[in-house]
């Protein structure tokens, strides 16, 4: 196995050097085979344990894009990659829906209605809505490698970013947000303590222009954690919502949280916390990488197409950080084997 990750690392590297191609997302590799790429999905749940067994979805309203699920996905006929049409993800996958397990629901549709969609199921499945999805259920042996997938997004969230050298900022209050108002070009990470994200009365807005793509780690956190007053992203001088057109680059990081929900105003950004079941009444423009969703109100496709961390810009470049980077952002991208559509 380490003799794989650390091969899989100089290939993600040599690929970072050249570049990727344009239909691959952040969160992938265009030399790491013909698998799907995790940034084409909205809600990407991973479990926590060996067998992924707890990587189980429950969405509460439509989600806008695509989902892949290593549990099983349990809904009430809610329709999946509702936005598919009006706020298009850039990033191309062969499946708009990706189940490990089985699919238990009333019948549901998938897409935005203007065609049949490519759907993955390990598992059982029952009907769906017309148009039917083109179902795949028997995958060569190393279509998706859930395993490594798991792994490497647990490196990813505790190890590469936080190492990553922070840029100092301080949210300021302007009475309904805290402000952290982005400074500089490129990627700009950033340690920020939890309190700012539980306050009753203010939310936490982060707002950026072209050029800078931000990642925040929450530090502090309590292993159950509940953003209170929801969070804010203001880019390029308008509000990201339900209809902003293109990606938004901020990443919200919680590593140590195990139980993340929301409770008293909406989402804007993308969230990775690869040990929370996370539960959630609020609407969520942006992605979701997390080991399982209870509760999910309606999604928007708001994918994140920030930088993420190059191998040369870690903080303290430690061996074995080269070697949890490398596998983090390959067995994000769900390793596979199966030509693109």
């Amino acid at each position: 196995m380490t003799n794989r990750l650390i091969l899989i690392s100089a290939v993600f590297f040599a690929a970072a050097v050249s570049g990727q191609a344009s239909n691959y997302g952040p969160f992938s590799c265009s030399t790491c085979g013909s698998g799907f790429d995790a940034s084409a999905f909205n809600v990407v749940t991973l479990g926590t344990s060996s067998t992924l067994s707890t990587g189980n979805f429950s969405p509460s309203s439509d989600i806008g894009g695509g989902v892949a699920v290593f549990g099983n996905y349990t809904g009430n006929g809610y329709q999946i990659g509702s936005q598919m049409s009006t706020v298009p993800n850039p990033y191309t996958d062969n499946y708009t829906m990706i189940v490990n397990g089985s699919v238990s629901t009333n019948p549901f549709t998938v897409g935005s209605g203007s065609g049949s969609q490519a759907v993955w199921i390990g598992g059982t499945y029952g009907t769906f809505n017309s148009p039917q999805p083109t179902i795949s259920t028997s995958p060569a042996s190393n279509d998706f490698d859930f395993l490594a997938a798991r792994t490497s997004l647990d490196n990813l969230s505790t190890n590469t970013l936080p190492r990553y050298t922070a840029t100092t900022g301080t949210p300021v209050s302007n009475g309904t947000n805290y402000v952290l108002t982005a400074s500089g070009t490129g990627l700009l990470v950033y340690n920020i303590d939890a309190s700012y994200f539980t306050n009753q009365n203010l939310g936490f807005q982060v707002s950026l222009v072209n050029g800078q793509s931000v990642i925040i780690n929450i530090t502090g956190a309590s292993s159950s954690f509940s953003f209170s007053k929801g969070t804010v992203v203001v880019y390029n001088g308008n509000t990201v919502n339900a209809n902003t057109m293109g990606g938004v680059p901020v990443l919200f990081n919680l590593p140590e949280v195990t139980t993340l929900s929301t409770s008293n105003g909406s989402i804007n950004g993308s969230i990775l916390a690869p040990y929370a079941s996370f539960s959630s009444n609020q609407t969520i423009d942006g992605q979701l990488f997390v080991a399982s969703v209870t509760s999910l109100a309606e999604t928007h496709d708001q994918y994140y197409d920030g930088l993420l961390p190059s191998l040369g810009s870690i903080a303290t470049p430690e061996p074995a950080s080269f070697l949890l980077f490398g596998g983090a952002l390959i067995a994000i991208g769900l390793i596979g084997r199966k030509g693109r559509t």
